[in-house]
């Protein structure tokens, strides 16, 4: 009987989030995101903010465009992370509107990518169908990203995220982004646990290569991530750095164009924190 009420409650409190989900979605006053003829994604005035109504970061016309490589840096707390799920279309919280292209195909890839339970091809074809992928070509990939030992259990079925480490899950992350080939990629510390050489080598030769040799152009690659590990990989090719410090954000190459901040009036973060963060962002162009 316990166990039955506590089956019940789980599923009163889902239907319940689904419905403030619902009705969040309907409110003129949150995030929204709409279909542009434009080629690139552009957030023309947007304040993303806390579900607390705290405003966290601003963005005030800043673009993703087609084949660009952009680095979201910053402290803990800036709100990478949740700029990245309010242009995924799953937070709601803020003002404004998100303008992506309406034949664009969007990736998004989170430090732990979701493996379904089942066969290691299905996993890795999520969300497709597995059969729309030929067992070929998903061993292939799996080559491709460093798993080779994983081709001839492609059709084992596993919890696989129970199985794995988490770098073996985030190759499986980028052998899923591969497959899909998205217009455009976002990669919120999709490689964090994996080393400086294989991070560098699976996002400038794997990804581009493979577009490339299929006559794509690359997808545009917008990634967030811990400041100093992702601003030395950034010097190996990235096109475009942003970095949200409670400071107007800086696009560092090419010039500076408008672009993102972490809002000023975030809880905690006063003048003396903005002089700190700015200071320590000067630090780190200087060397």
């Amino acid at each position: 009987m316990a166990e039955w009420r506590a089956v019940v409650a789980r599923l009163d409190g889902f239907e319940s989030s689904i419905r403030s989900a619902e009705k969040l979605a309907a409110d003129p006053d949150s995030i929204h995101s709409v279909a542009t003829p434009k080629r690139e994604i552009t957030l023309p005035q947007l304040l993303v903010k806390l579900p607390n109504g705290a405003p966290l970061v601003a963005a005030d016309q800043f673009s993703l465009r087609p084949g660009e490589r952009t680095l979201v840096t910053g402290p803990s707390g800036a709100g990478k992370s949740t700029l990245f799920r309010a242009i995924a279309g799953i937070w709601p919280f803020g003002e404004g509107t998100i303008e992506i292209p309406a034949n664009a195909a969007v990736m998004m890839l989170p430090q732990r990518p979701y493996l379904p339970i089942g066969t290691l091809h299905a996993a890795i074809v999520y969300p497709g169908e597995a059969a729309s992928v030929d067992a070929d070509r998903v061993r292939e990939v799996l080559k491709e990203v460093g798993l080779p030992r994983f081709a001839a259990r492609s059709e084992e079925e596993a919890h696989w995220n129970h199985m794995l480490s988490l770098g073996e899950q985030q190759r499986l992350g980028l052998a899923r982004a591969l497959l899909h080939a998205p217009s455009y990629l976002f990669l919120d510390e999709a490689t964090a646990s994996l080393d400086e050489p294989s991070e560098a080598a699976l996002y400038h030769h794997r990804i581009d290569r493979s577009s490339l040799d299929a006559g794509r152009p690359a997808p545009a690659q917008c990634r967030a991530g811990p400041r100093r590990r992702q601003v030395r990989v950034a010097r190996r090719g990235q096109s475009r750095r942003v970095v949200l410090n409670g400071t107007r954000a800086k696009d560092l190459k090419p010039a500076p164009r408008p672009g993102l901040a972490a809002h000023p009036a975030v809880p905690g973060i006063g003048e003396r924190g903005q002089q700190h963060r700015a200071g320590q962002h000067r630090r780190q162009q200087e060397r």
